[in-house]
């Protein structure tokens, strides 16, 4: 499994992940990371076999939890990761709205772009 991507605010908890998953009863199966902003106590609970379900209040969050830790089904092959992360970053949602009080501009700019990127291919499925 790979390392889950780092995501930047305040409240990020990849560092202490390992350590509450470590303290997580034995005979639990399924965790319910209810708060999960940037999921790394998700992916590491998944990593470690668990059941999880994942959840935030912040849109993309809670969209990029449904798609990287509780999807067990769809995968995405090298195609689909080269039109998710095609183009130049832009200014979107995340950058007027969270740009410098929890994530970088750069990376709202990113995230705006990835969004987008999603949005416009998901029409195709449809």
């Amino acid at each position: 499994m790979h390392n889950y991507p780092k995501i930047n605010y305040i409240g990020n908890k990849d560092k202490i992940a390992s350590w509450i998953c470590e303290h997580i009863p034995e005979d639990v199966y399924t965790v319910l990371d209810a708060f999960s902003g940037g999921a790394s106590v998700s992916y590491e609970a998944k990593k470690r076999g668990y059941k999880v379900f994942s959840n935030d209040i912040m849109l993309v969050n809670y969209n990029i939890a449904k798609a990287l830790i509780e999807n067990t089904k769809d995968i995405l092959d090298s195609e689909d990761l080269d039109l998710i992360f095609s183009g130049i970053p832009q200014k979107g949602f995340m950058y007027f709205n969270y740009a410098n009080k929890l994530y970088f501009s750069q990376e709202c700019m990113e995230l705006d772009l990835y969004a987008e990127n999603l949005w416009v291919s998901s029409q195709y499925l449809l």
